[in-house]
């Protein structure tokens, strides 16, 4: 049996376990393909998608996997921003269609507070700057956990992690 035909086998059992609303959620969204013969990608359209899946469900979808399987499947995950269905974009795009222009002269906010003129006090700077170097260092270090292999064979667990074009 091929990896892809495993796959789908393995999606209705995943639908089971988790049901349908977190299966539309989460699986709607991603794509598998076949690296090698002991090998299945699973693409998700973004690192949140990635990330949700390999740790809320990675366990489910190798159990699921191994459950059709006569051999080990060792599983990838990598993300493909072009596998966004074109559905979701077309809903997304009517959603977006739906906001209004708020007219400024019948706002009840205060005029004399905007962006234009939004002054970044000594207190407030010093916040933002300590922020952004956070978010850096935590950019490194998910670049770092997301080009890493993760294997634990005698967990008979096996979940690669990477952005498309990594070498893993």
């Amino acid at each position: 049996m091929h990896l892809l035909q495993i796959w789908d086998l393995a999606k209705e059992k995943i639908k089971e376990k988790i049901g349908t609303t977190s299966y539309e959620t989460w699986f709607s969204n991603i794509q598998a393909k076949e690296k090698n013969a002991e090998t299945i990608i699973i693409e998700t359209p973004d690192d949140f998608f990635k990330n949700w899946i390999v740790e809320h469900y990675g366990v489910f979808i190798q159990e699921a996997i191994n459950d059709f399987s006569q051999k080990h499947i060792c599983i990838e995950f990598l993300v493909n921003s072009q596998i966004l269905k074109q559905e979701t974009k077309n809903r997304l795009s009517q959603f977006e269609q739906n906001f209004k222009e708020v007219d400024s002269s019948r706002s009840i906010l205060n005029a004399r507070f905007t962006f234009d003129n939004f002054v970044i006090g000594k207190f407030i700077g010093n916040l933002s700057s300590t922020c952004q170097r956070l978010v850096n260092y935590w950019q490194n270090a998910a670049h770092l956990l997301t080009c890493s292999c993760l294997r634990n064979y005698t967990a008979g667990f096996c979940v690669h992690f990477g952005r498309r074009g990594n070498h893993i």
